[in-house]
């Protein structure tokens, strides 16, 4: 080959690959408040250092496995497209459990690496996030979810908690004893 065609072969495989990359960032569910929170957690820890129990270092590594599976299962069940513009309404699977598994895998990944790390910086953190996420996130996609999907996502709504508990009844209560 040619010095031109071995560029022209790069450059493709280059941009082949960038898309790829770009492809999967666009259905990463990466929440940046998570990812500030925890990265606030480590600094403020080095500074200020609030020890958690060593005892739960085990359970941080639970939480965060399950956090990571939770992630990519749920990715897994959307199948391929943008997770800013589905193309489906996705309701079985961990999708039939709770509306948002991603933000709930996140939680767990917070949670999970607060404990695995002991520090009470990351655990604290975690509250604010969960609000941040509940508040400009998950009330942002739900109102847009219900524009693109209409009644499907309002039955989907009353059928499956927004996070994890009890589901709604008929009529959008919770039973928490049981029912």
């Amino acid at each position: 080959m040619t010095d031109g065609k071995m560029s022209l072969l790069q450059e493709k495989t280059s941009n082949g690959w960038m898309d790829a990359v770009r492809a999967f960032w666009r259905r990463l569910p990466l929440p940046e408040h998570h990812a500030l929170a925890i990265a606030i957690g480590l600094l403020m820890q080095r500074l200020m250092p609030l020890r958690l129990p060593r005892r739960l270092v085990t359970v941080g590594w639970l939480l965060l496995a399950a956090g990571i599976v939770a992630n990519a299962v749920a990715v897994q069940e959307r199948g391929g497209g943008d997770l800013e513009e589905p193309e489906r309404l996705t309701t079985g699977g961990l999708h039939g459990l709770t509306r948002n598994p991603m933000y709930v895998g996140w939680s767990s990944i917070h949670i999970g690496a607060a404990l695995m790390l002991s520090n009470g910086w990351i655990l604290a953190s975690w509250p604010i996030s969960m609000a941040l996420t509940h508040w400009w996130v998950v009330s942002i996609e739900e109102r847009r979810l219900t524009q693109q999907f209409g009644e499907e996502y309002t039955m989907y709504q009353q059928r499956v908690p927004r996070y994890l508990g009890p589901r709604p009844d008929r009529h959008g209560r919770r039973d928490f004893q049981g029912g």
